[in-house]
């Protein structure tokens, strides 16, 4: 990096808006007025943008780049990127109408919208700031696939928008540069009232040698071996459910023990956006040590806590005032260049009071989502785990896989990582029909989508549920089928149709051509005709096994259609088929062997229709 050039990773939303027809537009326009009118156009998006604190990173010919959460962040920039892009539509619909009534012209704003990470600052030149990362490739992707008058957004953006806004599930779309397909959805407007967070209580499945894992690293704890354990694995297969439920038993495993053994526990989750250095300590030791921050006895209450939990503090005091400037406690020091032997004194305080806590009580310390920890978080992390032993401390850390993830080296306590795997196609099953008793085809249709992903899993039923198709028992407490969904109950019908239309195909005889194959035909209704009694006719048309075969070996070959193999057809003899040719004029034909072979068909409309058929005369 050149010096004086500042670069940062920033998760961000990026907007991308394209106007379709802008060729056909410039062929029928005057240079100067073609200007004119796109000018126009790109000052109310531009308007709109800036509305919403976006920052518009360039116009690239007919098109408008625009960053949410970089240089400047907020809590709800993918919201802010989805009103923006509704704003932007509005707008261009105006001037699309305009241009159309004035030029006959035919004009669309398309847009695609993605969410994740880019790096921000100086990426070009130290004079301009600007984002850069594959997060930017994908938006433009996106919007150069979306429709005319659409706003397509990727699965990022969706999962952090949809009870804010209503989508319409678009499907997988091969982009152009990607190798695996991206999920799209169609934003279709902003919700009246954000939609609540339907509660499913999904059974933890397949995770047991994980909890025995993470049991058996607590327990060395308590024993005075210091622990971190690392939980890694793809967004949404369970990394948070798998330590709450580690909590629940380690506590469950404290009540029945001593209170001196019952855990204390420190938990801190990253966020995205807006969090200070330090976070994933400061926040945890505030509340732990039930210090209000904004109290102006705040300092003095430190110093209190600190006695009360065991914290030996040298003779001259220097360790509270310094532990008050770390938690930004009200009256304390400003620090204004921290030297390097100043951090260094700031780490040993802070590793010496979560040694006092841990003394008192084993000290369970979980920091989740640790992809999103800013770098002084993960300096103290480090200097934490590398002076960690004989403590009874266990660290539990979560983090996604793939680029951003932290590599923690810890020379010092037991290390151990557990990479959570997606669940098999059993152990989905086991959870919807645990959580929701439902038909084969629609669990299985859930079990395909998930990917063994149980966030996946839980969020298909929650949609159900708003959807209506699940409903809760209100005697039970328990959730069953209301209805069977719309595009489930179409499929059916669609398979019943080609069905019904493959097998009339299949049992419909084929036309016999030539004197031979008229001969046979007319053999075949002979011999059924005379041979063939009321019951072996029912048979034909009702299928039932048993029946068919105490038929005679004669009735059975004769009831056989045309297309049997010549073997078959030489075993019926001269005479029946003189008798044939005889009652070809005047005869019957027999019952088709299409319903004997397809009972189902027996008692439908389409079964009796072929059994009418089948038993009308032959036309002379």
């Amino acid at each position: 990096m050149q010096e004086g050039t500042y670069q940062e990773r920033r998760l961000v939303t990026v907007l991308f808006a394209d106007f379709v027809g802008f060729t056909t537009l410039a062929e029928e326009l005057d240079p100067e007025v073609l200007q004119e009118t796109v000018s126009a156009i790109f000052e109310d998006l531009a308007e709109e943008a800036l509305t919403y604190d976006g920052t518009i990173e360039k116009f690239i010919g007919d098109a408008i780049f625009v960053v949410f959460g970089a240089p400047v962040a907020h809590e709800d920039d993918p919201q802010r990127a989805l009103r923006c892009a509704l704003g932007m539509q509005r707008k261009f619909s105006d001037h699309a109408a305009r241009v159309k009534k004035e030029r006959g012209v035919e004009l669309g704003l398309r847009i695609g919208i993605h969410s994740g990470l880019v790096v921000a600052g100086h990426v070009r030149s130290v004079a301009e700031y600007g984002v850069m990362g594959d997060t930017v490739n994908t938006a433009a992707r996106l919007e150069a696939a979306a429709s005319p008058g659409e706003i397509w957004v990727t699965d990022e953006t969706f999962r952090l928008t949809d009870r804010s806004f209503a989508f319409r599930e678009v499907g997988p779309m091969q982009l152009r540069g990607k190798e695996r397909p991206i999920m799209a959805y169609a934003l279709r407007g902003e919700r009246a009232d954000d939609r609540q967070r339907v509660d499913v209580s999904a059974p933890l499945v397949g995770r047991w040698m994980e909890l025995s894992r993470l049991d058996l690293a607590f327990q060395s704890a308590r024993l005075g071996r210091s622990e971190v354990v690392v939980i890694t694995g793809e967004p949404g297969v369970g990394k948070s459910r798998l330590v709450s439920e580690f909590l629940g038993l380690a506590a469950s495993d404290g009540e029945n023990a001593r209170a001196a053994d019952a855990p204390r526990v420190l938990r801190w989750t990253f966020s995205r956006v807006n969090q200070r250095s330090y976070a994933g300590f400061i926040e945890p030791l505030l509340n732990e040590l039930g210090i209000e921050p904004t109290a102006p006895d705040a300092t003095a209450r430190l110093g209190e806590r600190l006695r009360e939990v065991g914290f030996a503090e040298p003779p001259p005091g220097r360790i509270s005032p310094m532990l008050a400037t770390f938690l930004h406690l009200p009256g304390a020091a400003e620090v204004v260049e921290e030297s390097e032997e100043q951090q260094r004194n700031m780490y040993v305080a802070v590793f010496d009071v979560l040694s006092a806590l841990a003394r008192s009580r084993p000290l369970l310390y979980i920091l989740e989502d640790l992809h999103y920890a800013d770098s002084a978080s993960l300096d103290l992390l480090a200097f934490v785990t590398s002076r960690a032993s004989g403590t009874p401390l266990l660290f539990l850390l979560a983090h996604r896989l793939g680029p951003g993830a932290p590599e923690l080296r810890v020379p010092r306590a037991n290390f151990s990582q557990l990479v959570l795997q997606p669940l098999s196609d059993e152990e989905a099953a086991r959870i919807v029909e645990t959580t929701v008793p439902m038909p084969d085809e629609l669990r299985d249709r859930i079990i395909a989508r998930a990917g063994g992903n149980p966030f996946f899993i839980e969020e298909s039923i929650r949609s159900l549920i708003e959807s209506g198709v699940v409903e809760k028992d209100e005697t039970s407490g328990s959730w069953r089928l209301a209805r069977v969904p719309a595009g489930l109950a179409a499929s059916r019908r669609r398979r019943s149709v080609a069905g019904s239309s493959v097998a009339v195909k299949s049992a419909r005889p084929r036309r016999a051509s030539g004197t031979a194959s008229a001969a046979r035909a007319a053999a075949s209704s002979s011999a059924s005709t005379a041979k063939t009694s009321g019951l072996q006719r029912s048979t034909w048309i009702h299928g039932r096994p048993d029946e068919m075969a105490a038929a005679s070996t004669t009735s059975s070959l004769s009831s056989m259609p045309a297309s049997r193999s010549t073997v078959t057809r030489s075993r019926i003899s001269r005479a029946a088929r003189r008798r044939a040719a005889a009652a070809r004029w005047g005869g019957t034909r027999p019952v088709p062997s299409r319903c004997s072979s397809m009972p189902w068909l027996a008692g439908s409309a389409l079964g009796r229709s072929a059994t009418r058929r089948s038993s009308a005369p032959l036309a002379t």
